[in-house]
């Protein structure tokens, strides 16, 4: 894995108390975390699929709820 701060993954920076790391073997993962007390919305440059959510659409906005982790998968 390979924690990322600016980067071309995100279309501006990313957002106070979020950390964003990146996994890849045959596909590319981020994996984001919110250690905030609430909710964000992240802008991906790409569009990427929620990991534990087979019925969302892939999409470049992503939320992320208040102290929580979400993972998705480049589509």
């Amino acid at each position: 894995f390979l924690e990322i701060a600016e980067s071309d993954f995100f279309n501006e920076p990313l957002p106070a108390k979020i950390t964003a790391s990146a996994f890849a073997n045959r596909e590319l993962y981020l994996a984001l975390a919110n250690y905030s007390d609430r909710d964000v919305r992240v802008e991906t440059r790409d569009r990427y699929r929620s990991c534990t959510d087979a019925a969302a659409a892939p999409a470049t906005t992503h939320r992320i709820e208040a102290r929580s982790l979400l993972v998705i998968k480049r589509a």
